[in-house]
């Protein structure tokens, strides 16, 4: 019974993590990071600004990183692995992306998304779908979608729906899509169980800037630009109003564009500008996970690097006046 008992409570506290934070040696404006356990490295974090834009950090471990460089001067928006090979598109009004097979040897890809930023890519398990905006806000290839991110097609149902406006981020999950088009102060979102079929609309609570949304335990999780307030929804058409825990809410500032709130291993979590990190199983209740930032320079989290046991965010601070400054922490948990 004791053998028993004690494999039991082995089991619970194996299920938990350890958080602390750590150096990674280069300071800067990350946007975009993945999980590929790769020959040459497992953990990527991609530059999205600032003069070393074709540059990222990699690690096998996390227990140190190495920096390295893209074959071409760009900044980087987004990235996905698909089992085999890693993904990575631009944010620098290009249609171009590069995949890897090993994670130091890239091979460059044109997604014929035009003189676009892309914001989000994602794999469905099926096929990478990458998401695109700027600020003219020209629709013509906002999403983009690739068995091999070698060949790319764009989904034409998504404009003939009368979906007019750029994307600033999409999720996948449970058999569905949610789109957040760039609108100025939108109440609704773009819904649809197929790329190639009909897309409806779903109706926020709000009408605001809806920048974020996640998918995790039959749950969509959608956050507003700088507030404390978001929206659930367990179908993704209909959304209901939630108010945070914390009055720092998803945003240290004005601007939520840098700030992800991620799925992992069961849980979602977001880190506050109080430096406290918090999670949230159903995406309703939130307790703090974490305050192992505090009295770091690490006030959000731009990107996330998620598998083999870790969970990793690394991303900026912001100084006086909400002005984004480098950095070079990562928040890790380890189980």
């Amino acid at each position: 019974m004791t053998g028993i008992l004690g494999g039991l409570i082995a089991t619970f506290v194996a299920r938990g993590y350890t958080w602390a934070t750590q150096d990674v040696g280069t300071a800067r404006l990350f946007s975009a990071g993945a999980y590929a356990p790769l020959t040459n490295g497992s953990y990527f974090m991609f530059t999205g600004f600032g003069t070393d834009a074709n540059n990222y950090n990699y690690s096998t471990d996390t227990a140190s990183w190495t920096a390295s460089t893209l074959p071409a001067t760009t900044r980087i928006g987004a990235a996905a692995f698909d089992g085999t090979r890693l993904l990575i598109v631009s944010a620098n009004q290009s249609d171009d992306a590069w995949t890897t097979t090993n994670g130091t040897t890239w091979t460059l890809r044109d997604t014929g998304g035009a003189a676009k930023d892309c914001r989000k890519v994602i794999h469905d398990g099926t096929q990478f779908v990458a998401a695109f905006a700027n600020l003219g806000r020209d629709a013509a290839a906002s999403l983009r979608a690739s068995t091999d991110g070698t060949t790319w097609t764009t989904p034409t149902s998504y404009f003939s729906s009368g979906n007019n406006r750029p994307i600033k981020d999409i999720a996948f999950g449970n058999g569905r899509y949610i789109a957040l088009r760039e609108d100025t102060g939108t109440s609704s979102n773009d819904t649809s169980t197929s790329l190639t079929t009909g897309w409806g609309t779903g109706s926020f609570p709000a009408s605001d800037f809806w920048i974020s949304v996640v998918f995790g335990n039959g749950i969509w999780v959608a956050n507003r630009d700088g507030s404390s307030s978001y929206a659930t929804s367990t179908n993704g058409t209909t959304w209901t109003g939630r108010t945070l825990p914390s009055a720092f809410g998803f945003s240290g500032g004005t601007d939520q564009a840098f700030n992800k709130t991620v799925f992992a291993d069961g849980a979602f979590y977001y880190q506050a500008a109080n430096n406290s990190l918090y999670k949230s199983t159903d995406g309703i209740n939130w307790t703090v996970e974490s305050t192992a930032s505090s009295g770091t320079t690490l006030d959000e989290i731009a990107a996330w690097a998620v598998g083999g046991n870790r969970i990793v965010g690394i991303g900026y601070s912001r100084s006086a006046g909400n002005n984004i400054a480098v950095s070079d922490i990562i928040l890790k948990g380890t189980k």
